[in-house]
């Protein structure tokens, strides 16, 4: 374009910029010559670490796990001594949402859909008490309990009337341990009834110094909201029993027939 002069008489000379096309074309061109690594290396062949290999794998990625142990699932392996195996972490699948969860199809997937599915009917002894329970707790169960006017009012100290826990009244997941949490939740009776022992049991670490970010691994917030809210007085879903509960089912007919 041609030079002209502005109101004030001055030569004004238009520029047109080729930055951005160029620097677009330069783009294309690197792209081309680009190849994309699609190997991935994940350490650790736990419930995470296999769990994302899967998924990347079904996305075409070349996945290699490293595992330091004999045996991968983490928390979730099977272990063998004298010929016998024990299970470590879950060992029952509890199915919100059946086959349509992704998470729970992922499973289906995986076990070509040869799961049995069962009644859950599980029991905890508490020696005190000398009685069984319902476990998850169940909110009709407390009236069997020795302390179910204290268990009744600290369970309303951070619920609405009905029954759902008010979320604002709680400690912050993630700033705070596990006995804050649970003890806020379902108050300092059941807790010490039901939980205490649980996270020394799992992890050696007593529930007063277990951070809730470091428990979050294991147990998500949304199942503790979901179920702390439900009719079975379960912040999360351990099914093993902590060692003063852990009696077999003919023991506990026996101290019955007592």
């Amino acid at each position: 374009m041609r030079p002209h002069a502005d109101e004030q008489g001055a030569v004004v000379r238009t520029v047109h910029h080729r930055g951005t096309k160029a620097f677009r074309n330069r783009q294309r061109e690197l792209r081309g010559n680009v190849s994309v690594n699609n190997k991935v290396l994940v350490l650790g062949g736990g419930v995470a670490g296999s769990s994302i290999a899967y998924y990347l794998t079904e996305k075409g990625y070349d996945v290699t796990v490293v595992e330091k142990n004999s045996r991968v699932g983490g928390l979730a392996r099977t272990c063998y001594y004298a010929g016998h195996p024990y299970e470590f972490g879950p060992h029952i699948w509890f199915w919100p949402g059946g086959e349509e969860d992704p998470i729970n199809n992922t499973i289906v997937k995986l076990t070509n859909n040869e799961l049995f599915h069962v009644d859950r009917r599980l029991f905890t002894y508490v020696e005190a008490d000398r009685q069984k329970y319902r476990y998850p707790v169940h909110y009709q169960d407390i009236d069997q309990m020795p302390e179910r006017e204290t268990i009744y009012r600290e369970l309303n100290r951070h619920r609405d009337s009905a029954q759902k826990l008010i979320e604002a009244q709680l400690p912050e997941l993630g700033r705070c341990t596990f006995a804050d949490y649970f003890t806020a939740a379902i108050g300092q009776t059941l807790y010490q009834k039901f939980m205490a022992n649980y996270t020394w049991k799992m992890w050696n670490i007593p529930g007063d110094e277990l951070q809730r970010q470091h428990d979050k691994q294991r147990c998500d917030s949304e199942e503790i909201r979901d179920t702390a809210q439900s009719d079975e007085l379960r912040p999360c879903s351990p099914t093993a029993k902590s060692p003063e509960h852990a009696r077999t089912d003919s023991e506990h007919e026996e101290v019955q027939r007592r």
